[in-house]
């Protein structure tokens, strides 16, 4: 169901706004930072920053909040958190709100250094999807350390071999 409504809505958008590359100008302007022989611009550095805050809050609101006890429970066995008083389908609603707010803030982040397109997310969306399964569903820090490691790999691919689509494919 939820691949087929994404596959609509990527019809739907590339029906409305096509299938031309749009670029955008990135928030942050200047020089980067040179990093072990690497240029790090302003916009990934301020990526960086704004997801290690995130990982931050996150963690903080999964363990030291009722919504974070609410959250581990529902997850952990819904049937047996609706039975204590949970109420579930709040939280589901919730988690999903949440998700959805993070999910614009790294499109808009990461806008100006990838091409946009109707399909800009899509392969962005399975290496996230990708990263949560390696480093764990559950596990916060596991699915970051998972998430960077594949990106490091994907960068040493993309250095290493000059084959278009490469790294879509791994």
């Amino acid at each position: 169901g939820t691949i087929g409504a994404g596959a609509l809505l990527i019809a739907i958008a590339t029906q409305v706004w096509g299938s031309k590359i749009q670029t955008t100008l990135p928030m942050m302007h200047g020089r980067g930072v040179d990093v072990g022989g690497l240029l790090v611009s302003r916009q990934q550095m301020l990526i960086a920053v704004v997801t290690v805050g995130a990982i931050v809050v996150l963690g903080a609101l999964y363990r030291y909040t009722s919504f974070g006890v609410r959250l581990r429970a529902t997850a952990t066995d819904p049937d047996a958190a609706a039975l204590s008083g949970i109420n579930t389908n709040g939280v589901a609603m919730a988690t999903w709100a949440i998700a959805g707010a993070l999910a614009a803030v790294s499109a808009i982040l990461i806008a100006p250094i990838t091409a946009m397109s109707a399909l800009f997310m899509t392969f962005l969306a399975l290496r996230s999807f990708a990263a949560a399964l390696i480093g764990g569903l559950t596990s916060l820090g596991g699915a970051f350390v998972a998430g960077v490691g594949l990106g490091v790999f994907e960068g040493v691919v993309t250095f290493s071999w000059s084959v278009k689509g490469l790294t879509d494919v791994l």
